[in-house]
């Protein structure tokens, strides 16, 4: 296993796992995974494009080892070696060197250059743990884009009062649908209690889930980032506190349409306090988990960082 560490060391391999790395080996773009210690087993991916070739696949020279497996994949040129033996880290060394100058006499053209904007002799990045090649202009144009995506925004915030009006009527549909629950179990009567089994439970954790989904985009409007965290925090918790007592109103209304046929806000307004105060202890604690939910969906949406896609760099 040292020969295979000294091996990685001679070719400049930089770390993707605790057991797979990436170089750059005489212009081709070559993955390295440890399939195995005891003995020593290695899995090579050498980047070679989607350029078909006449003759079939034969290589020379290959590391000594056990067994060898050689394939032609999805743009990979995929070595398999299986008990390396006493084999040193300079035979490997000069057998993978070997292997890349073989490719290219056999017509295969490493691209060098950056596979977003094209720029010409690029290094190689790590892109979902694969190594591509990516130049320093592209590179730095995505952590402008990262930055700008996780840095608040007038035009963002213009679209809050939407966020805190969708979560507001998400809570007040989530405990009509409640009702409507309660009332199908009971037969249709209105105000019966609920009992708590598995699969009540089910339902309450969906709607949880549910609110804590609108909760989020909503705080994902007052993300800030950055040293400013703390300020994300705080603003969720206020804007889902009021998210609540606006949904609370809604409910309130829609409660009151469904037994006296009324649809009045200012009555809404007018008993908000006493309605809150006239809940049993039950019914307080299962209002208090879902304001878990949206306080939480909220603080990890304002609070989550945002990694800017390739695809939308524009160097």
């Amino acid at each position: 296993m040292n020969e295979v560490l000294e091996c990685l060391e001679i070719l400049q391999f930089q770390p993707i796992t605790q057991t797979s790395g990436f170089a750059d080996v005489d212009g081709c773009s070559v993955k390295l995974s440890i399939l195995g210690a005891e003995p020593t087993s290695l899995l090579f991916a050498f980047f070679v494009g989607t350029k078909p070739i006449a003759a079939p696949l034969q290589l020379e020279a290959l590391p000594s080892a056990e067994r060898h497996d050689l394939t032609l994949e999805d743009g990979f040129v995929w070595l398999s070696l299986f008990n390396l033996g006493e084999t040193t880290s300079t035979e490997l060394a000069e057998s993978v060197r070997g292997i890349v100058a073989q490719l290219k006499t056999l017509g295969f053209e490493f691209d060098t250059n950056c596979g977003i904007c094209g720029a010409r002799e690029t290094p190689i990045v790590l892109r979902d743990e694969q190594p591509v090649r990516i130049c320093d202009n592209c590179v730095a144009a995505r952590q402008r884009k990262t930055e700008e995506l996780n840095t608040a925004s007038f035009r963002r915030l213009l679209w809050l009062p939407l966020g805190v009006l969708g979560a507001a009527l998400c809570w007040a549909l989530v405990w009509v649908l409640i009702d409507l629950f309660n009332e199908w179990v009971n037969f249709g009567q209105q105000n019966a209690g609920m009992e708590l089994n598995a699969f009540t439970a089910m339902i309450l954790m969906g709607f949880g889930i549910m609110s804590a989904l609108m909760a989020g985009v909503m705080g994902d409007q007052i993300r800030i980032g950055g040293s400013s965290r703390l300020i994300s925090q705080i603003l969720s918790l206020i804007v889902s506190l009021a998210a609540i007592a606006l949904g609370e109103m809604f409910y309130i209304c829609v409660v009151i349409f469904r037994q006296f046929g009324v649809f009045d806000p200012a009555v809404a307004v007018r008993f908000f306090v006493p309605w809150i105060l006239d809940y049993s202890g039950g019914w307080l604690f299962l209002k208090f988990l879902l304001a878990l939910c949206v306080v939480g969906g909220a603080i990890a949406g304002a609070t989550k960082r945002i990694t800017a896609s390739w695809s939308s760099v524009n160097p």
